[in-house]
């Protein structure tokens, strides 16, 4: 389940590269995990102050997009993210 509030977890190291893409670094796995440059800017939002219908806005206005059309792509991302261990674990809005 894609969390309400999604958080990157502070101690995921992060390399950007000029394309836009970004190379994430977990230490506590030792895994290193490649995104795009879309993906870059979903993680850079998961600050854990914006639901998933935020993210969607907010990226959608990025790529001149409708955020109904963003919305299932981004929340696909972000349960990837979660799956990966990647996240804080968070409560649920209105846990």
């Amino acid at each position: 389940m894609v969390p309400m509030l999604p958080r990157r977890r502070p101690e995921i190291l992060t390399d950007g590269l000029p394309d836009g893409s970004t190379v994430l670094y977990d230490p506590r796995e030792e895994m290193v995990y490649a995104i795009s440059a879309t993906g870059a800017q979903v993680w850079d939002a998961c600050d854990g102050s914006r639901a998933l219908t935020e993210l969607a806005e907010l990226l959608a206005a990025a790529f001149e997009t409708e955020p109904d059309a963003a919305r299932p792509e981004i929340a696909a991302f972000i349960a990837h993210l979660e799956t990966l261990d990647l996240l804080e674990p968070r409560p649920h809005a209105g846990d």
